[in-house]
């Protein structure tokens, strides 16, 4: 294990399975050839593979960016934002639903968002 400008690299011996099928998609399993170690934690995301010549490869999660959203509208209880992707997202969180009237919660947001929205595409 190797630690250099914050990054750590372990390398890790064994057999990779590599598979794709049209209903879960393209898929990588992995057996260390030592087995009860934990040397790795697993993760959960996004990420992409790089293969080298020699049959190598690296796997690198994706993080999401929250940068490369545009924010048009904040409101009380959530946000309306254009996606790097150019989709509308509305985002509407209510904290303990039981005291709230939630219904008129997320009428009042969504018609406060379509205003904002309608305010943007019209300048």
């Amino acid at each position: 294990m190797s630690k250099t400008n914050r990054t750590m690299t372990t390398v890790v011996s064994g057999t990779a399975a590599f598979s794709e099928s049209e209903k879960k998609g393209k898929s990588i399993g992995f057996t260390p050839k030592t087995s009860g170690n934990k040397l790795l934690q697993g993760f959960n995301g996004n990420a992409y593979v790089i293969t080298s010549p020699d049959g190598r490869f690296v796997v690198k999660i994706k993080k999401r960016d929250w940068r490369d959203t545009n924010v048009v509208k904040r409101m009380n209880h959530g946000c309306l934002t254009l996606t790097r992707d150019n989709a509308v997202l509305l985002t509407i969180k209510v904290f303990h639903p039981e005291e709230n009237d939630v219904p008129r919660i997320l009428i009042n947001e969504a018609w406060e968002a379509a205003e904002a929205y309608r305010e943007l595409t019209e300048n």
